[in-house]
């Protein structure tokens, strides 16, 4: 794909990710990137200009430049995944338990424009890799999604959820696991990961699921395990061993670990400012304990006669 200029313009929309997601859900190939992405925000995209996936090789799209932006955003690109079933191609790998897969074992889509949030200030923006041959489009998208966001406003969709079930069994799933013990112990392997899927019946508008769940459960959530007492900087190490075995436990979640390792480096900074300060003025003190009480003559010595 041909490099664009990137160009952004404010949207003025107080909209959730959920409810931006709406706006797109009946378009080609609708993508969100939740969360944390493109300096804190959330990308919301749909109709890519091209489409790729097996048999095309996929390492000559990886090795694809990335797109040049001036500033903090996102522009636009290829979003798209990387399944376990392409590790065939390089590796002897199992195949994966269960059913035969639906999804291709790769997908990427080029989306030459996206909605993006800004994590610090929360307000849309519609960004774009403008190139001429694309500029029609690209006014034309943008005149049509900001039609979209005023027209909006109505209830969503319904929808309805069946019975979850367990992918591989609980039967299998335990046999997994006692395989990958015995492989640990004969060396074999270091660690293995293993896990369970949740299936179930899905029918309607899955954004509006989403838009439900949005309303209903908190972004962040209170978390509770015990931490040593943290005094100085020397307390930090038992303080993190903490927090990894909270983590290794299931306790928190690797992005509550994170946020709390930020907490300990801004309290090790403090204290190190403080410490800082402590000795410089000690340094000061000393200083002027040391300065003679009686000025010195000047000039020190007396001119040649």
């Amino acid at each position: 794909m041909s490099e664009g200029r990137a160009v952004c313009r404010p949207l003025g929309w107080e909209l959730t990710a959920a409810e931006v997601l709406q706006l797109v859900r009946a378009d080609r190939h609708p993508v969100a990137l939740l969360g944390a992405w493109a300096d804190g925000g959330d990308i919301v995209s749909s109709n890519p200009v091209r489409t790729s996936g097996p048999p095309e090789p996929v390492a000559e799209l990886l090795a694809a430049p990335l797109p040049e932006l001036a500033g903090a955003g996102f522009g636009g690109g290829w979003i798209g995944y990387l399944g376990f079933g392409l590790a065939g191609q390089w590796l002897p790998v199992p195949p994966a338990p269960g059913p035969p897969r639906q999804l291709p074992a790769w997908w990427f889509g080029y989306y030459d424009h996206v909605l993006r949030r800004d994590g610090d200030s929360g307000r849309w923006m519609f960004e774009a890799l403008w190139t001429p041959g694309r500029a029609d489009a690209l006014e034309r998208r943008f005149r049509e999604l900001t039609r979209r966001a005023r027209a909006a406003g109505g209830r969503p969709a319904g929808y309805t959820c069946g019975e979850f079930r367990l992918v591989p069994s609980a039967k299998e799933h335990r046999s997994a696991i006692r395989q990958a013990v015995g492989s640990i112990r004969r060396g074999d392997i270091f660690q293995a990961n293993i896990c369970l899927r949740l299936e179930a019946a899905f029918a309607g508008d899955s954004t509006a699921m989403r838009l439900c769940l949005e309303r209903v459960l908190p972004r962040d959530r209170a978390v509770e395990f015990a931490l040593p007492p943290i005094e100085s900087a020397a307390d930090i190490a038992g303080a993190m061993g903490a927090v990894t075995a909270a983590l290794a436990g299931g306790l928190i979640t690797p992005g509550e670990a994170q946020a709390i390792a930020r907490v300990f480096t801004t309290f090790v900074q403090t204290i190190e400012i403080s410490d800082f300060d402590q000795r410089l003025q000690v340094l000061e003190t000393r200083q002027a304990e040391d300065r003679p009480t009686q000025p010195r003559p000047w000039p020190l010595s007396s001119p040649a006669t």
